[in-house]
């Protein structure tokens, strides 16, 4: 996502824009931008840098009262490989689906206000493939004991990281619950992480 931008325009076909925020180091988890002015426009989009194929799990926008701005979806067309990661992924609300272009040539995902609207902050996060823990999803952890896999406990994310009493020099894997995606098996060694392909 480095040096890819966030654009407004008064048409549709972006012939004028006004990049509102452009991002130039690697991106957390969960972004957001406080414009230092804000943008009154129908048109926003996100444009991926060159040679890059606009992956973006989430992109929300607020006005100065931190009202949600709502739109219809306008982009590029179509996904990688057509497995239906399109553009519109980047607006659902889901923070583990995402756009994943149909090509590495310039492409972008936006939305169409329907009439000016004043944009105040930029929230997005980086195409993550449920990689990582989410806040409000359930994870459940796994040890292999006596050559099978038992469930150490659940427990639901409150931020960013999570916490598990594990057994020491044990093989784990932490299932997403929540978005039904089994992680790789590691084990920890001097506080480091090592995972099985």
């Amino acid at each position: 996502m480095v040096n890819a931008v966030f654009e407004s325009s008064k048409t549709p076909d972006f012939s004028k824009t006004r990049i509102i925020h452009k991002i130039t180091g690697i991106p957390n988890l969960y972004n957001r931008v406080i414009l230092k002015h804000p943008e009154t426009c129908r048109y926003v989009r996100y444009k991926a840098p060159e040679n890059s194929y606009c992956n973006v799990s989430e992109i929300v926008l607020y006005d100065l009262s931190g009202n949600k701005l709502e739109g219809m979806h306008v982009g590029s067309r179509g996904s990688h490989k057509d497995l239906g990661d399109t553009g519109d992924k980047a607006f659902d609300g889901d923070i583990t689906t995402f756009y994943d272009a149909a090509g590495p040539e310039e492409s972008w995902t936006g939305l169409d206000f329907g009439e000016d609207k004043k944009i105040a902050t930029v929230h997005y996060s980086p195409r993550l493939a449920n990689i990582g823990i989410y806040e409000r999803y359930e994870y459940e952890l796994f040890c292999l004991m006596d050559n099978s896999w038992k469930s150490i406990g659940k427990k639901t994310a409150t931020g960013q990281t999570i916490e598990f009493n594990a057994p020491k020099n044990a093989l784990l894997y932490l299932n997403n619950n929540t978005a039904k995606k089994r992680g790789k098996v590691f084990f920890i060694l001097d506080d480091k992480i090592f995972y099985y392909n």
